[in-house]
């Protein structure tokens, strides 16, 4: 079973992939302090337009990637999920939090 959050953005696949460096370890960042969490060099492994994410025990191996055409592009992030995950939602904080400063940082 997977959490899948998905935000619109308004900008080339391009423009997202350039950004996606720095925005990411700022993103797993923002995800971990949001649940008093520590992120140990966090990161994303490339993928052909997307990302693995590494270095947030809560978000690790979750999948972030982007499809656009015409200037608007869908961002997708895939978290893996389990019924105990939804106990005490950390998951779901960590992963709102995550792909919302994502998408800022993508999209800005």
């Amino acid at each position: 079973m997977q959490l899948i959050l998905t935000q619109y953005l308004e900008q080339s696949t391009d423009t997202i992939e350039r950004r996606v460096a720095t925005a990411v370890p700022s993103a797993l960042n923002a995800a971990a302090d949001r649940i008093d969490a520590v992120a140990t060099a966090p990161r994303g492994e490339a993928r052909p337009h997307g990302v693995v994410l590494r270095g947030v025990d809560v978000l690790d191996g979750a999948e972030v990637d982007w499809n656009g055409e015409a200037g608007l592009t869908t961002v997708r992030v895939r978290v893996p999920w389990t019924v105990a995950d939804g106990s005490c939602g950390h998951k779901l904080l960590a992963a709102n939090r995550f792909a919302q400063v994502f998408s800022t940082e993508t999209g800005a």
